[in-house]
């Protein structure tokens, strides 16, 4: 899978993360979080998660590498020596 295939795979979790966070915000804004300290932080660590599903698509795009890496140029075999040539036939032979 390429990085731009998974980027646009993220977007299904990137849109619903950007409709939770733009209601959290506006949580935030209008009741200030909560009644109490627990309400607000269960609330910042929820927009905290929904900013990072709404956000791994640029984070992808940015900062993911493939891991396929290009294979190095090898050179050329070498020509193998004909089957007659043997140095070795030639001692034997004197």
């Amino acid at each position: 899978m390429s990085k731009l295939q998974l980027m646009l795979a993220s977007l299904a979790a990137a849109v619903p993360g950007g409709i939770l966070s733009y209601f959290l915000v506006m949580s935030f804004i209008q009741y200030g979080g909560g009644p109490n300290v627990s309400y607000q932080a269960l609330s910042a660590l929820s927009l905290v998660v929904a900013l990072a599903g709404t956000l791994s698509p640029i984070a992808i795009l940015l900062f993911y590498s493939s891991g396929e890496e290009k294979p190095a140029k090898t050179p050329p075999p070498e020509k193998a020596a004909p089957a007659g040539d043997d140095e070795g036939e030639a001692e034997l032979a004197a």
